[in-house]
């Protein structure tokens, strides 16, 4: 009896190979939508973050009624420190740059939003109120800078090496 073999033995490594090639490359691209995703969702979180504390902050210093100060003063306070714990997670995952300029921005949102925290008299100060929707909108943009450039591939190499 003669059998025919479909492949020799070159060629069935070849094409095992190249199945291995496919599945390693199939994987990796799974991983990496994967954690685009989570970044992207985390960058949703901050940004949220920043808009609850900026709104906050506005309603503090847009008010003249010290008891509802006291308490628009403990829930901002709250707020900053839950901002400022989301963004440290969020920028362990960026380049070098990035990380910087959002540690800025954070620095400056925290220096406007409590301005002279607890020294305040009872009469409004309209420009903490702009100030912090102003530095809250810059910082809400450079967040999303950085998830567009974290997801870049020059992106994710900076950030993997450390960059």
């Amino acid at each position: 009896m003669n059998q025919e073999t479909y492949f020799s033995d070159p060629e069935l490594l070849k094409v095992a190979a190249s199945a291995g090639l496919g599945l390693l490359a199939g994987l990796f691209l799974q991983w990496w939508k994967s954690a685009r995703d989570e970044r992207r969702a985390l960058s949703d979180e901050v940004c949220k973050s920043v808009r609850n504390l900026v709104d906050t902050a506005s309603d503090y210093w847009l008010e003249t009624d010290s008891k509802v100060q006291q308490s628009q003063g403990a829930r901002l306070l709250g707020q900053q420190t839950e901002l400022a714990g989301i963004i440290s997670i969020y920028i362990e995952q960026l380049a070098s740059a990035d990380r910087q300029k959002l540690r800025t921005g954070l620095k400056r949102l925290i220096m406007v939003a409590t301005g002279d925290f607890g020294d305040r008299d009872d009469t409004a100060k309209i420009q903490f109120a702009n100030g912090a929707h102003t530095i809250g909108a810059e910082l809400i943009t450079t967040v999303r800078q950085s998830l567009i450039n974290r997801n870049s591939i020059l992106g994710t190499i900076s950030a993997r090496l450390g960059w």
